[in-house]
């Protein structure tokens, strides 16, 4: 922030996430720690906090769940075959 500009509590003390970035078939639906998120056509991104969440994935009929460790900084690609940490 500028010099001088105020930054509320909350947003000053947001600690780092991580990035998971979907690329699945078109019809493919996924869910992080239970929770639905949305795709276009296979495609989405999603923020987390860092620590150990489950992904699962629904596609072609087929259920497929995994277990990633995020850590700040870093993006993961999500695809049908796995998951994947991008190197810095």
């Amino acid at each position: 922030p500028p010099p001088g500009a105020v930054v509320p509590a909350d947003v000053a003390a947001a600690p780092a996430s991580g990035v998971l970035l979907f690329r699945l078939p078109r019809d493919a639906q996924a869910a992080i720690n239970g929770v639905p998120i949305g795709l276009s056509d296979g495609v989405g991104i999603h923020s987390l906090a860092p620590g150990s969440h489950r992904v699962v994935l629904h596609i072609s009929g087929k259920e497929v769940a995994h277990t990633v460790n995020v850590r700040p900084h870093r993006i993961f690609t999500v695809t049908a075959t796995g998951i994947v940490a991008t190197e810095p």
